[in-house]
């Protein structure tokens, strides 16, 4: 057979942030063709259309970091509510200034469209922003970045700051709607690899699992080597590869890590051609010169190195090599690797051998073990459960994580989860203490881990304790007639859970993400690593110091722990100072 070039393959290469050819990054030089990425009907789309149509609703704003797909998401508002054409819409979309008025007749008004307030300067944004809240013939759609939207209203009349805490609302408490009328969805919140689906699951079945593109792949000379290919069908096939990438870049979101649209489709054309196109590919191929298997799948995830530009413009692959399963040895899956292999030991040394001899050994083995650790992760032994996949990721605490944010309302398995969370809060506070009944926190001055004595500044007995998923204690918290909806409003994921004291009006203590968590539970279980996770536990005694704070009496008893036990330190009316224990 004859080398062919695939037109799907220049199409993902368009997608990598590597040089000026990305055309493909941008929603206005976005292809047209029929190779472009399936469009993806986000539950934003269909929340701000319902939104527009609303009579009270004046202004939708759309604000969050730039590459969530404001603008896509504001083409697809002209295509659906107004009925224009691909390139209509794409014309309106370039034009989108906030002077036009634009009929939308499938939503019964009149749009104005700003494509992007962040190209006004402040003063002038803060006008058109007043523009738009007071004119009654239409409505604004505007996207905004967050950072650019705290500016302008700096600049603007004290009305326009209900804006303002419109977005902290949004933050705080997952609320879109403002007394302005005005409905601010955050897309910082968006997430690209929810439960259940979510944009980058649709990326990779709709846009790689379409079999005609790749017809001409499967007629190429270079199909029995092409990497290109052979990564394509891993991730469409039913070899759990893709179930694995989705989970390594929901623990990322999970842990912190803001994943736009427009990094899952740097994410994914980088994971399935490395950068090389047809011609690449032949060229290597017929030479037989260069290795293809460099360009594989979980090479390229974890192992191939990028220059310094590419890797900065590509920073979701630094953050997803944080979970990378080929770097933890786990002794019953790595005897199991080694049993499918033929081999039965570990061990490498040999009689007989120098000691350069067995390190290059030991080398060997080392770096072929990550390979089969991450091939078995990846589903090419043996399919795994989130859990398996989980611990092979080195996180010990994910399905407690997992649990406190599910239906589940066993009271017993959540208080399990409780003590092991004291447990942790009190190893991170250096407090040694043989009373489980209660969470104690430490003064600041006393959180040191080396300090035998502790003051302790609060007190919250254990059984008053709960853990819940984020969506739930906004919906716990929130106020009367407020519509806890910005979890309606994207494809969402909780990212923390909170540890509250109370259940029926809980009152939040702490807030944990994957990894925060991860370091908590770790301490309780005696094995984490304090230099590793410094800025989480700055982070967390910054926090539970706050709480402290705010529940403090004033009272002439000071309480510390010493030597395991709970002692109260009483200024006596004589002068006289008296230690009791207890």
């Amino acid at each position: 057979m004859p080398y062919r070039t695939a037109s799907v393959v220049g199409v993902l290469n368009r997608y990598l942030p590597f040089d000026a050819a990305s055309g493909g990054l941008y929603e206005e030089f976005a292809p047209q063709a029929s190779d472009a990425p399936p469009s993806y009907r986000t539950p934003t789309l269909d929340f701000v259309l319902k939104a527009l149509e609303a009579a009270s609703t004046r202004l939708v704003l759309l604000t969050g970091d730039a590459g969530h797909g404001k603008t896509h998401l504001c083409r697809r508002v002209l295509e659906l509510g107004g009925g224009f054409d691909d390139d209509t819409a794409r014309a309106h979309l370039l034009a989108g200034d906030g002077s036009q008025r634009l009929n939308l007749p499938r939503i019964g008004r009149r749009l104005r469209l700003v494509k992007d307030l962040s190209d006004k300067k402040p003063p002038a944004g803060a006008r058109l922003l007043e523009d738009l809240l007071t004119d009654e013939d239409s409505v604004g759609l505007v996207c905004v970045n967050e950072g650019h939207l705290r500016a302008i209203v700096a600049e603007s009349p004290d009305h326009l700051v209900e804006l303002l805490d419109g977005l902290e609302e949004s933050i705080a408490k997952g609320v879109t709607e403002s007394t302005l009328g005005v409905r601010i969805v955050n897309l910082n919140y968006q997430a690209a690899a929810p439960p259940g689906g979510g944009f980058l699951d649709h990326l990779i079945s709709a846009w790689l699992g379409d079999g005609r593109r790749w017809t001409a792949c499967r007629q190429c000379d270079a199909s029995d080597g092409c990497p290109i290919l052979s990564n394509q069908e891993r991730l469409t096939a039913q070899s759990g590869a893709k179930d694995a990438l989705l989970q390594v870049v929901r623990v990322a979101e999970q842990s912190g890590y803001v994943l736009t649209y427009r990094e899952a489709l740097f994410l994914v054309s980088y994971l399935v051609t490395g950068g090389l196109d047809c011609g690449m590919v032949a060229e290597i191929h017929s030479r037989r010169r260069g290795d293809l298997r460099d360009f594989d799948l979980v090479e390229l995830l974890f192992e191939r190195t990028l220059a310094a530009a590419e890797a900065k413009n590509l920073r979701v692959l630094s953050r997803l090599r944080t979970y990378d399963p080929g770097l933890l040895p786990i002794r019953t899956v790595d005897e199991a690797l080694l049993r499918e292999s033929g081999e039965s030991d570990l061990d490498t040394t040999a009689d007989g051998q120098t000691r350069a001899q067995r390190k290059r050994a030991a080398r060997r083995l080392r770096d072929e073990m990550r390979v089969r650790r991450r091939r078995a992760f990846f589903g090419e032994h043996t399919a795994l459960d989130d859990d398996e996949r989980a611990l092979r990721l080195g996180l010990r605490g994910y399905s407690d994580f997992v649990h406190v944010q599910s239906d589940d309302e066993n009271p017993t398995s959540m208080r399990i989860i409780v003590e092991r969370v004291v447990r942790g809060l009190h190893v991170i506070q250096g407090v040694r203490v043989d009373d489980r009944s209660s969470l104690y926190l430490v003064d600041p001055a006393f959180t040191r881990a080396g300090c035998a004595t502790s003051v302790i500044a609060a007190t919250v007995p254990k059984n008053q304790l709960w853990l819940y998923g984020l969506h739930e204690y906004w919906l716990l918290t929130g106020e009367e007639g407020t519509r806890v909806d910005l979890i309606d409003a994207v494809d969402w994921l909780d990212r923390e859970i909170v540890l509250c004291r109370g259940r029926d009006k809980p009152t939040e203590l702490l807030r944990l993400d994957l990894l925060q968590f991860e370091y908590v539970v770790r301490s309780a279980d005696g094995s984490s690593f304090p230099a590793f996770h410094a800025a989480d536990r700055r982070r967390i005694l910054a926090r539970l110091a706050k709480f402290a704070e705010s529940s403090a009496e004033a009272s002439a008893e000071i309480r510390f722990v010493s030597l395991g036990g709970i002692r109260t330190l009483t200024l006596e009316q004589d002068g006289s100072v008296e230690v009791h224990h207890g």
